[in-house]
């Protein structure tokens, strides 16, 4: 998944944005946790988080008896010091909230020992949110030719936004992942002056746009087709919609990442934008047959090594199968490790839902490493549509489908075509994905999300990682 060389519309600006509701992950994690997730993602950060965290309540509670027994002060008047070192802490592995609440409850001379503790928050951490932290972290990062443009903690985890000032491009960044990127030197330059879009690091995301190529018995004109796309990402493909004149919405379930990617990426503001949980969303709308149906569905959910499984259940597609059309067509970005059971499991529900499938790969299977390592990690689309019978099929793109875009020319229609003989073999493997059962993939993400961190650490050095 390393980066690869790989608009407007007579429609009004309908930016919309909606109340969210509980996000599908507990907005408030631990604050050790929150702060492993980024350099390690959310799952191998949590796999031993409860335990350790248990470790270590028994062990303070254990050295409290002690304390008593030999400081010539209550242990509670510590507090507020060791609470202003949790920032320190962290930052070598922030909250000062914690501490001065700390000192509220258990105020005495010993505070003044956490003053060499603030100054270091204040000056040298470049995890906390100030200007001056942002500042200091950028001049670590100058070394390596990255720069941080803004970040924030939102309800899906650590986001930023991320420029390669060496090679010329832009990624947005979820915790230990990507949502994805574009080149930023071709903006404007040469050729390019004028384009409608950018040109993004991913193919797969060029790939999702095929929907529109595929031969359907009555085809509908861009002007008057209705797209809708779940999962923003950096916008790559509302964007490239919104070009060809499609009236676009998206639904994205966390506000920062919607106000960076119309912020700092070429995302128009001629969509509807719906900043919601997805599967209430659709509930609603498919349960109100006076509301939209679409032309075009774009699934497109994947972040840290793993996907929020409700969004690839039976009950969720099956909603989707009433916003489509009868002569729609659905593409579903799906990332996971072929050599492991959900891969084959998602798959399985997706052709339970949608009679006509076929599903491509973003590259080619490297046999030499799959027989190396065991693994088979990639992104893949599947495209469905209603119909019954036959087989789906393209139509070559047109100079107006590649919007002047080299990567959509390399990446637009889809090449390597997955077969039945590609996924994981056995009843690990066999059945659907139904609401209730949902553990059958989340026991798998532990092994996914630690292979995703690999391929990530080929994709940024380390030291962008660590540095948040």
């Amino acid at each position: 998944m390393a980066p690869e060389p790989s608009t407007t519309s007579s429609s009004t600006n309908k930016n919309k944005k909606k109340t969210k509701p509980p996000p599908l992950q507990p907005p408030i994690d631990p604050f050790s946790k929150l702060a492993l997730s980024p350099i390690y993602g959310s799952i191998p950060a949590a796999k031993w988080h409860s335990k350790l965290l248990m470790f270590a309540c028994f062990t303070g509670w254990s050295v409290n008896l002690a304390l008593h027994q030999v400081l010539p002060f209550k242990p509670e008047r510590l507090l507020p010091v060791l609470a202003a070192y949790v920032p320190v802490a962290q930052f070598l592995l922030g909250k000062v909230v914690l501490a001065g609440a700390y000192a509220l409850l258990a105020p005495s001379r010993l505070l003044v020992w956490t003053l060499p503790a603030l100054m270091h928050t204040a000056v040298l951490n470049t995890h906390v949110a100030t200007p001056m932290g942002l500042a200091r972290l950028n001049s670590g990062l100058e070394e390596v030719g990255y720069v941080v443009l803004e970040r924030a903690e939102s309800v899906t985890g650590y986001i930023s936004v991320i420029d390669s000032t060496k090679e010329g491009y832009r990624v947005m960044r979820c915790d230990h992942s990507l949502l994805g990127g574009e080149w930023v030197k071709f903006l404007g330059q040469g050729p390019f002056k004028g384009n409608q879009v950018a040109e993004p690091i991913y193919g797969v995301f060029a790939m999702l746009e095929a929907v529109r190529l595929v031969i359907m018995p009555k085809p509908v004109p861009d002007n008057e087709a209705k797209a809708l796309v779940i999962g923003l990402g950096i916008g790559t493909t509302p964007a490239a919609l919104v070009a060809h004149g499609i009236d676009t919405t998206v639904v994205e379930l966390d506000p920062v990442v919607h106000k960076l990617a119309s912020k700092y990426f070429q995302l128009p503001s001629n969509h509807t934008a719906v900043i919601e949980d997805a599967v209430t969303y659709t509930s609603r709308l498919a349960a109100n047959e006076s509301e939209a149906r679409y032309d075009y569905i774009i699934h497109d959910v994947f972040t840290g090594g793993a996907e929020p499984i409700p969004l690839f259940t039976l009950d969720f597609l099956q909603n989707l199968h009433t916003l489509l059309k009868q002569d729609g067509v659905i593409a579903i970005n799906y990332a996971g490790d072929f050599a492991f059971p959900p891969p084959r499991i998602v798959v399985n529900t997706i052709k339970t839902v949608f009679p006509t499938c076929r599903i491509f790969r973003e590259h080619p299977r490297d046999d030499a490493d799959f027989t190396k390592t065991g693994r088979d990690f990639t992104n893949m689309v599947i495209f469905c549509t209603k119909q019954t019978g036959g087989r789906i099929s393209f139509r070559e793109p047109s100079e107006r489908d590649l919007l002047n875009s080299p990567s959509r020319r390399a990446f637009l229609l889809p090449q390597h075509e997955v077969t039945d003989a590609d996924f994981v073999e056995g009843k690990l493997g066999e059945g659907i994905l139904r609401a209730n059962q949902t553990e059958r993939l989340a026991k798998w993400h532990a092994m996914s999300a630690a292979g995703h961190w690999g391929v990530m650490r080929t994709v940024l050095p380390e030291v962008v990682w660590e540095g948040w």
